[in-house]
């Protein structure tokens, strides 16, 4: 074997499994006489290269970045919170999102959303799996389907439709986040809820859905779920952080900038691409779309607010549109007014059906919509079996392209920075740090014109109730100078002068409040109470019947009617405002002291004895409750009784020199 191997050398042959074609990373001599390396190694050379001039280029380029201070510096805007219910999500269209498992049983919690569930969704804990047998109907909205200041979950509109079926196995899931838009409700359908395999979803649509942006992500900050790796380079490479900025990689440049990322994958006509993707998921996905269109409540009326009608037409902007890509649609406005109606006495629909702000819901607001929305669900047999279908082609005409324009003219609003300070700012004041809290409404410009309003009249506000009226008073002035007909302005400038007790400037202030809004319940109270420090008790009268009718279930309102119509000696009708005062709360120990002192100067003295001593044991610590029963008493002739109420006035105050000399007086003419 070894002669072989030397008699092939001398012939110039290869020894047999040496062949550089196998493993091709053998140097050969080149007839040049230069050594030439093999395929594999030219390969692996030639990487080695090319990786040697991405790190010199990302070396230069880092230190080029360092020397220039071309890189923004890590400053976030929003404000990080444990307590903070949202957190920021990579998905530019959200912008933000639920925190995952997020709990608190904080009485003082700065949110009103305490419980969200695994999913994300403010909801009882959901499995994707739908169980063999169960319907699913899915409500997609906004902070009016989420619940906004409505505590229990219990008592939402998804949960009270669940109840209302019973054993019929229907769930009822409530997939809405406060604050986004149309487009951003159907990507959180397209990216989570679609997993639920819903049978039906309800879109809930509202007068600002128009806005092409999400305004509470404008102070929500960190991405949670970041790779570790990710963070340590944004912070510590500015190559790194520039590029993540720039191109919004990992979701930094939406952190750092969603008044621009957001709106910008949003884009300026969101209704209608929200519809339209609404339309396709439903055809891919199986399910029985509806959008709702949700009414405003005033205090005498249930309607939708005058911007979201076509121009000169009946019809609603969002109606010509769902027609356009196939959508039903149900206007929610008749069904409120048929159940108001039907309310023996009729409540104010503000009052009865929100929270206060004629759009989001009470919680009997949310019991009502359920019991509409099942009638709804049946009467359009959202719940039976739909085929699906491929996504259909939708053929727009001259009439529809009208109203993509009118929904795009609804979107102009823009977010802005100004918005990032007061939101940041309503969040410091939720927890407390009011300092903090100035600092951002500092620095908002009076070139973003109602951020600056908004910002001035927080501002003023804070200042206030740190106790430096003489600070927040200039702020309302510069207000109202360049917007003379700013509502919470004149309010709250009105009621600072009130407890200087410059009362003509503070009627001229709440005078234009009330004008600014016959409906405001606090611009009547504040007005009513002026005229009543100054012993005006005419014009008090006609603040407090305007109180009463905006506020018929609220006893306090009837108390300073009826103290402002005795003063004007008028009698009865001071009576009668009592008696509703006690109508809606029977154990007011005020409203029975007025209601008996006055039926006993009337001398209807058993009537106003049973008011007096009612008085008198729900305010146990009153003299004067105790005092005027003593007084009754005395006049039904019963002095022993009297004489021992008085002592029990003593008791309560050893000083008080009334019932003294009333008890020395009785018992002066008692037989001895």
């Amino acid at each position: 074997m070894a002669r072989r191997r030397q008699a092939d050398k001398k012939a110039g042959k290869k020894p047999t499994g040496q062949s550089t074609s196998l493993g091709g990373n053998r140097s050969e001599p080149a007839p040049d006489g230069k050594v030439r390396l093999g395929p594999r190694r030219r390969l692996a050379a030639r990487l080695l290269l090319l990786f040697g001039s991405i790190a010199t280029g990302l070396f230069i380029g880092e230190l080029g970045l360092r020397l220039i201070g071309q890189a923004p510096e890590i400053i976030p805007i929003g404000v990080s919170s444990q307590r903070h219910v949202y957190r920021r999500s990579a998905n530019p269209i959200l912008s933000y999102e639920f925190k995952p498992g997020f709990r608190s049983d904080e009485e003082d919690l700065p949110f009103d959303y305490r419980v969200i569930n695994s999913h994300g969704l403010r909801d009882v804990e959901r499995q994707y799996a739908k169980p063999p047998g169960t319907k699913r109907i899915i409500l997609l909205g906004d902070s009016v389907v989420v619940g906004y200041r409505i505590k229990e979950i219990d008592e939402l509109m998804s949960r009270q439709l669940e109840t209302l079926y019973g054993a019929e196995n229907v769930e009822v899931l409530n997939v809405a986040v406060t604050g986004y838009c149309t487009r951003a409700e159907v990507e959180l359908l397209r990216v989570k809820a679609v997993k639920y395999n819903p049978d039906a979803v309800i879109l809930f649509f509202v007068e600002n859905d128009f806005r092409n942006f999400n305004p509470e992500s404008l102070g929500v900050d960190g991405i949670a779920d970041r790779p570790a790796l990710v963070s340590w380079l944004f912070r510590r490479s500015h190559f790194f952080r520039l590029a993540c900025l720039r191109l919004n990689w990992f979701g930094f440049g939406l952190e750092a900038d969603p008044v621009s990322w957001n709106p910008k994958a949003i884009g300026d006509n969101n209704v209608v691409e929200g519809l339209a993707l609404f339309r396709e998921l439903a055809d891919q996905h199986g399910f029985k779309p509806l959008v709702a269109v949700w009414p405003g409540f005033t205090y005498d009326a249930i309607e939708y607010p005058e911007k979201m009608f076509m121009p000169d037409s009946g019809e609603l902007i969002v109606e010509r549109l769902a027609r356009a890509y196939d959508l039903p649609v149900v206007g929610l406005r008749e069904a409120f007014r048929e159940h108001w109606r039907s309310q023996t006495p009729r409540p104010i629909p503000r009052q009865y059906y929100t929270v206060g702000d004629e759009m989001h819901a009470s919680a009997a607001g949310h019991r009502v919509t359920a019991e509409i929305l099942r009638r709804i669900v049946e009467e359009r047999r959202l719940l039976e079996p739909v085929q699906r279908r491929a996504s259909r082609a939708v053929r727009r005409s001259d009439e529809d392209d009208v109203v993509v324009l009118a929904a795009r003219s609804l979107g102009t609003e823009r977010a802005s920075y100004g918005m990032v300070h007061t939101n940041n700012a309503v969040t410091l004041c939720k927890e407390g740090k009011f300092d903090e809290a100035l600092v951002q409404l500092d620095k908002v410009g009076p070139s973003d014109s109602l951020s600056f309003n908004e910002a001035s009249v927080m501002a003023a506000s804070i200042l206030i109730q740190q106790g430096k009226p003489d600070d927040a008073k200039p702020r309302l002035q510069k207000l109202l100078e360049a917007e003379p007909d700013h509502f919470h302005a004149h309010m709250l400038l009105g009621s600072l002068l009130k407890t200087e007790h410059a009362f003509e400037e503070a009627i001229e202030h709440l005078q234009r409040a009330v004008e600014l809004d016959p409906n405001s319940a606090p611009a009547a109270r504040q007005l009513g109470d002026v005229y009543a420090d100054r012993g005006d008790y005419q014009r008090a009268a006609v603040q407090f019947e305007r109180l009463a009718r905006i506020e018929p279930r609220r006893a306090q309102n009837y108390l300073e009617l009826g103290t402002s119509l005795d003063k004007l000696q008028r009698y009865e009708e001071a009576l009668l405002a009592y008696r509703n005062g006690l109508a809606f709360d029977g154990n007011n120990a005020e409203l029975h002291f007025r209601l008996g002192l006055l039926l006993a100067q009337r001398k209807q003295l058993g009537e106003a004895h049973v008011h007096l001593r009612q008085a008198a044991q729900l305010a146990p610590n009153n003299v004067k409750a105790s005092n005027g029963l003593a007084f009754v008493l005395v006049r039904q002739g019963r002095k022993e009784e009297a004489i021992r109420q008085l002592r029990r006035s003593l008791q309560i105050d050893p000083d008080n020199r009334t019932a003294q000399a009333n008890i020395e007086l009785l018992e002066s003419r008692s037989p001895r």
